[in-house]
C-alpha cells in the first residue's frame, strides 16, 4: 500500500469516505425510488383488476334484474290468462 500512498494525496481519506456515502446514498434513493414505483405499479394493477370485477359484477346483476323482468311479464301473462278463463 505504501508504494501507491505517492499518488493519493494525504487527508483524501475523508473524500473517498465522503464519494462512498454519496455514492451509498444515490443507491438508497434509487433503491427506495425503484421499490416504490413497483409498488404503485402493483396497487395500478389491484385497482385495474377491481374495476374489472366490479364490471362483472354489475353484468351479472343487469342480467339477473333482466330475468326477474322476464320472470314477472310471463307470471303477469299467466295471470291475466287465468282471469279471463274464469
Amino acid at each position: 500500500m505504501e508504494e501507491y500512498s505517492q499518488f493519493i494525496p494525504k487527508g483524501s481519506g475523508s473524500n473517498i469516505k465522503f464519494m462512498i456515502n454519496i455514492m451509498g446514498l444515490l443507491g438508497a434513493i434509487g433503491g427506495g425510488w425503484y421499490k416504490l414505483e413497483s409498488r404503485v405499479a402493483d396497487l395500478e394493477r389491484e385497482i385495474e383488476k377491481q374495476s374489472e370485477v366490479n364490471a362483472i359484477q354489475r353484468e351479472i346483476e343487469l342480467m339477473e334484474r333482466d330475468q326477474q323482468l322476464e320472470e314477472l311479464k310471463w307470471q303477469f301473462k299467466l295471470d291475466s290468462l287465468r282471469a279471463t278463463s274464469k
